[in-house]
């Protein structure tokens, strides 16, 4: 979305980012068949990414960024926290401004390290949603977010995100969301939250 408050579709910040992971993500790989419910904790993967304000450089009358992150395996790959890989991922994020609405959409692709046990598909995703500026340091929105399938073992991934963001002053800002999925490769349910800082 919107300065990056969330990372649409790509599964960057859902995947480990509150540290517990549950059921279908596990070894069996990602959107692999449930094995029952089970619970791990540990750090999740860090994401960096960098974005530039394509809009500035082409006098746009639209926000138009472009946004490279990379995915750091630093979740624990044996607890099924994460792939054990690092993924790279390159985005076009464009939004408009109707005073506090704000709606947004987001189209990239992302290119998935491959563990030794796990064939990963490269991957199209997408994010359409909205931001609303409830004062000038708390935003809340929501975003629907598609992901094409990484193995032919799982399905798209389809995920409905809310979040709150809130600016602590300076660079940094709190951001808090919660997820609702659609498919068997998202989670039935998820919470989390981010500290950003953007100097």
């Amino acid at each position: 979305g919107p300065g990056g408050v969330i990372g649409g579709g790509d599964g960057s910040v859902i995947v480990g980012a509150s540290g517990k992971g549950s059921g279908s993500g596990g070894r069996g790989g990602p959107g692999g068949g449930k094995r029952g419910l089970s619970t791990e904790q540990g750090l999740g993967d860090i994401v960096a990414s960098l974005s530039y304000a394509l809009d500035s450089l082409w006098n746009l009358p639209v926000a138009l960024d472009l946004i490279g992150k990379v995915k750091f395996a630093t979740a624990d790959a044996e607890k099924g926290l994460g792939t054990g890989e690092n993924d790279y991922v390159l985005q076009f994020d464009i939004a408009d401004n109707y005073d506090r609405f704000t709606p947004f959409a987001t189209l990239g692709y992302r290119a998935m390290g491959d563990p030794p046990d796990l064939d990963l598909h490269d991957v199209w995703f997408s994010s359409i949603g909205f931001d609303y500026r409830l004062s000038p340091s708390l935003n809340s929105g929501t975003s629907f977010d598609y992901r094409q399938a990484t193995s032919s073992a799982a399905a798209p991934q389809r995920e409905l995100v809310a979040y709150l963001n809130w600016k602590i002053g300076g660079s940094w800002s709190i951001n808090g969301y919660a997820v609702v999925g659609f498919s068997t490769s998202s989670p039935d349910a998820a919470v989390g939250i981010q500290l950003d800082f953007k100097p």
